[in-house]
């Protein structure tokens, strides 16, 4: 009896040994570089993830990334980076060569500021008798959308719509706001999602006259405003005062 108990319970750890190889041979590494579809050009702190896993990523200064435990089979993996359109892929993972790699190529969501010509008029900044707000790092929320911290700190700036439509609206005239970030010019809406714990200043100029600045490759009618949001380690356009140190 005392043997035919010992024989089982053998059995029964072969078994479970033999299942847990099996279900680490069913996930694997998964490498990659996330690129510019136009320049080429690698992308940066892009976040790469596997959908309906806890799989995720964050590419280096080469653009390179590793997902681990990526389940074998068919999978959709997602990136995500700020001044670009999501990309979402499938891909059949087989971990053939025991680490699979693929390339991911991104879209740019916001086009680069026009030369613009340089004329005698005086262009108003914070500490000029523009009406404007600036916020520093230390006086923003650690994490949230970019968008929503600004309509709950700033008297008379509001969000509006959801998701990949959102947008500010500036009290008085009641209009959009136009957005510069890090230099580079985008129109409302917003369709990309800016974490403020990556933003290190934000300046709200109020009024079709701070919009004008920035019109130069934006045919559309006047806007509200203009939001200039600085990222970690941009200076351009020049910061502000209280957030140039």
């Amino acid at each position: 009896m005392k043997r035919s108990c010992g024989l089982c319970c053998l059995l029964l750890q072969l078994g479970l040994a033999v299942a847990a190889k099996a279900q680490v041979q069913d996930t694997g590494s998964v490498t990659g570089v996330v690129r510019n579809i136009i320049s080429d050009q690698p992308i940066t702190e892009a976040i790469v993830s596997v959908n309906e896993t806890a799989a995720y990523s964050k590419t280096n200064s080469e653009g390179r990334f590793i997902l681990q435990n990526v389940p074998r089979g068919s999978v959709t993996i997602t990136a995500k980076a700020i001044g670009y359109h999501p990309t979402t892929t499938g891909y059949d993972i087989r971990f053939t060569g025991g680490t699979e790699e693929i390339a991911i190529l991104m879209e740019p969501l916001a086009y680069p500021l026009e030369a613009l010509e340089v004329s005698g008029k005086r262009i108003p900044s914070a500490t000029s008798t523009l009406n404007s707000t600036v916020l520093t790092k230390e006086e923003l929320p650690a994490h949230g959308n970019i968008l929503d911290a600004l309509a709950g700190f700033v008297p008379g700036v509001r969000s509006v719509g959801q998701h990949g439509d959102k947008r500010l609206v500036i009290r008085g005239n009641n209009a959009d706001a136009i957005y510069v970030l890090d230099g580079v010019i985008i129109k409302p809406p917003l369709f990309f999602y800016v974490d403020a714990a990556d933003v290190e200043c934000v300046e709200i100029r109020r009024g079709t006259q701070a919009a004008q600045e920035f019109r130069a490759s934006i045919t559309d009618p006047l806007y509200g405003g203009v939001v200039l949001i600085w990222t970690q380690g941009s200076y351009y356009p020049p910061r502000p005062k209280q957030c140039s140190s």
